[in-house]
C-alpha cells in the first residue's frame, strides 16, 4: 500500500528541516559567543518543531493533530524569535 502524499511531503519537510538545523548549528560554531548561543537555541527550537511534526503521523484524527501542531509550533517559534532577539550585538563587538 502506498503512503499518502501528505505523509511523504511531511517526511521530506522533516528531512529538509533537519538539514537546516544542522547547517545553523555548523554556522553558529563559527560565530561570536553570544550570537553562537542565540543561533544554537534557535536551532534547538526548530528541531523541537520537527520532533513534534514527526510525532503527529501516529495520531488518528488529522484536523485535531494539525491544530495541536500549529499551536505548539507558534509557541516554539515565539521562543525561537525571543532567543534570536536576545542576541547582544554590542557584547559581540567587544569580543
Amino acid at each position: 500500500m502506498r503512503e499518502p502524499a501528505y505523509a511523504r511531503k511531511t517526511a521530506r519537510l522533516r528531512d529538509k528541516a533537519d538539514l537546516l538545523v544542522r547547517e545553523i548549528g555548523l554556522y553558529a560554531d563559527t560565530e561570536t559567543p553570544d550570537l553562537k548561543r542565540g543561533m544554537k537555541q534557535f536551532a534547538e527550537h526548530l528541531a523541537k518543531i520537527q520532533d513534534y511534526r514527526q510525532a503527529e503521523k501516529v495520531f488518528g484524527e488529522f484536523v485535531t493533530v494539525e491544530m495541536s501542531f500549529h499551536a505548539k509550533a507558534l509557541e516554539i517559534y515565539t521562543s525561537a524569535f525571543q532567543s534570536i532577539q536576545s542576541v547582544n550585538e554590542e557584547a559581540d563587538l567587544e569580543v
